[in-house]
């Protein structure tokens, strides 16, 4: 459901009727982890797609997907 494995551990320890807040609470939090996670997927994924473009384009430059791994001149 989303959870890390140390977080279901503790999930496994709470009451299903008493610790609701509880629940809600780790829920929110992990909502929230994951929300920081997708902006940091989204924002390397648009960084790709920009570099596709860019090897697609044939300016007569190097293809800056590859450039980006050569060793530096030195």
């Amino acid at each position: 459901a989303g959870f890390t494995l140390e977080e279901i551990g503790r999930l496994q320890q709470l009451d299903a009727e008493d610790d609701r807040a509880e629940a809600r609470r780790m829920a929110q939090t992990r909502i929230e982890a994951l929300d920081r996670q997708i902006a940091g997927l989204e924002a390397a994924r648009r960084r790709l797609e920009a570099l596709a473009r860019l090897c697609a384009s044939g300016t007569g430059q190097a293809c800056p997907i590859i450039a980006s791994f050569a060793d530096p001149p030195g």
